[in-house]
């Protein structure tokens, strides 16, 4: 039983990007992982996800994205909060990640949201990770 699912849905990502797989398949659903992958998908790091039902559960399947020469889009994953450490941010202390060129995934009272989409609502919260 996997004790921290958002690491364990990262996990599964990063390496299958620096594998060069097209697709991950068989990771355990949960709500607050289908709202990370849309921010993901919005931000343009992965293709699309599909949630699929398997003998009475739920796992998720997401499409990777690479650009030329099959590089990985998503590249590092860095987990802020874990489960024995929450870190927030007010919406006027949002991180900037590598100076633009990556992205804060955030949950807020709005939802879950990339940072830049935080600051558009003036909303802050927990920092989730930073993806680049």
């Amino acid at each position: 039983m996997v004790q921290d699912t958002i690491s364990d849905l990262f996990i599964r990502l990063k390496n299958a990007s620096h594998a060069r797989l097209e697709r991950v398949e068989g990771i355990p659903y949960g709500k607050y992982q289908e709202e990370i992958l849309k921010v993901l998908v919005r931000e343009g790091y992965i293709k699309d996800y599909e949630v699929e039902e398997k003998e009475g559960k739920k796992y998720l399947s997401v499409q990777l994205k690479f650009g030329p020469g099959k590089q990985p889009v998503l590249n590092e994953v860095r987990l802020i909060s874990v489960p024995s450490r929450r870190i927030y941010a007010k919406k006027n202390d949002i991180p900037k990640v590598m100076n633009g060129l990556g992205i804060a995934i955030l949950t807020t009272s709005a939802g879950v949201l990339s940072d830049a989409e935080a600051r558009q609502k003036g909303v802050g919260g927990q920092i989730i990770c930073y993806v680049w």
